[in-house]
């Protein structure tokens, strides 16, 4: 039965476009979050910054994060035009329980169309759990450690320029972009 499930789904997902997109730094503006902090990643941070980040997943205050311009009416064109829109988070359900409720919540509220929304901190192998066989058309992201990952596997990445990802080297899989409107001009939306 979970076999015929499997089937069912990547029939369902053959020949589909897919946007994939992460969600904090991406979607979610987490600007409040660094200037409380003073950094994003483990690179930006170290542990200081991840248990940071636990406190403001127990306490839910992610809900609060506004979502970037641009970031929602891309996407619901995106949606409009056919794509399937896929949400790959690194947010650790596996540490902090309300951090799936908490970020349904949040996509909801804010009006983020999603059809598949994945909790993993490889993002790689949940492209190929839950996206493939589908074509990815870009996986925006914002963390160079993520983009070198996918891209390393030919992902085609849109990684949107923070301050913490300038140092990544330029490669054949990932184009740079400075926002969401770049983004929309990029895909032709």
């Amino acid at each position: 039965a979970i076999e015929q499930q499997f089937q069912q789904r990547d029939l369902a997902l053959q020949g589909q476009k897919v946007l994939v997109t992460d969600l904090d730094g991406c979607v979610a503006d987490i600007e409040p979050f660094i200037k409380e902090f003073g950094g994003y990643g483990t690179g930006q941070g170290g542990v200081a910054v991840e248990q940071a980040k636990g406190r403001w997943y127990e306490a839910g205050e992610f809900l609060d994060l506004p979502a970037i311009p641009g970031a929602v009416e891309t996407l619901k064109e995106a949606k409009r035009q056919g794509y399937l829109i896929a949400v790959i988070t690194a947010r650790p359900v596996w540490e902090h329980r309300r951090v799936r409720p908490d970020t349904v919540k949040w996509l909801e509220s804010n009006g983020v169309p999603h059809d598949i929304l994945v909790f993993d901190k490889d993002k790689y192998d949940a492209v190929i759990k839950h996206v493939m066989p589908a074509k990815v058309v870009t996986f925006i992201e914002d963390r160079d450690k993520h983009a070198i990952e996918l891209a390393a596997h030919g992902i085609p990445v849109t990684l949107i320029n923070k301050s913490y990802n300038k140092t990544l080297a330029d490669h054949e899989h990932i184009t740079r972009v400075d926002d969401w409107t770049d983004i929309r001009n990029l895909l032709n939306l």
